[in-house]
């Protein structure tokens, strides 16, 4: 309808004015309400998506970043802050499983860095394995691989490692830093 209007300046009517000023105010109070939700679902810990659902199917842009809070994702949201439930289900609605926040961390770096489950990480990542940019490095140049070597999270490194990701010299530093620490822990009890 807008694009419409906006196409044919010469033919347009009091009418399409009032109709496109109707749906977008339409299209902001669907946006508002979609914020609305996923702060109730993160911060409330909400378990009923039918609303979030419900308002996908109205058209909102599960992707697009919070009016008020211009770092706040859906799909990051719930990676920073746990709410595994509710990855899987904007996974599932269509969310853009690239995107990434202000220090380039895509869902499964933060997934892998706030400490979740190896087994449930690996079931997230089949499920998204063909949608996503798996060689993604961060802006400190780490990828998943790093992420999974700095946190011990052996299983996830061998599913990478099968998936032929490259072994980096950024990932060599992570694997040294990691046995290093673990020898020192080790020896701090004696």
């Amino acid at each position: 309808m807008i694009l419409k209007v906006l196409q044919n300046p010469e033919k347009k009517k009091k009418e399409d004015f009032s109709k496109m000023i109707k749906e977008c105010n339409r299209l902001t109070n669907i946006k508002e309400e979609f914020s609305q939700e996923i702060f109730e679902i993160i911060c409330m810990s909400k378990k009923d998506f039918t609303k979030l659902r419900e308002l996908v199917k109205e058209g909102v842009d599960i992707n697009s970043k919070d009016p008020l809070i211009e770092e706040f994702v859906p799909i990051i949201a719930a990676a920073q802050h746990k709410k595994i439930e509710l990855l899987e289900e904007l996974i599932d609605l269509g969310a853009n499983v690239n995107i990434t926040d202000s220090e380039g961390r895509n869902c499964l770096m933060l997934l892998i860095a706030n400490g979740i489950n190896q087994d449930k990480i690996i079931e997230i990542m089949d499920k998204i394995i063909d949608r996503i940019d798996i060689k993604h490095k961060d802006k400190q140049g780490c990828s998943v691989l790093t992420y999974a070597i700095g946190n011990g999270n052996r299983k996830i490194v061998d599913k990478l490692l099968n998936l032929n990701m490259e072994i980096t010299e950024v990932d060599y530093a992570f694997a040294s830093a990691k046995c290093l620490s673990n020898v020192i822990e080790k020896y701090k009890g004696n």
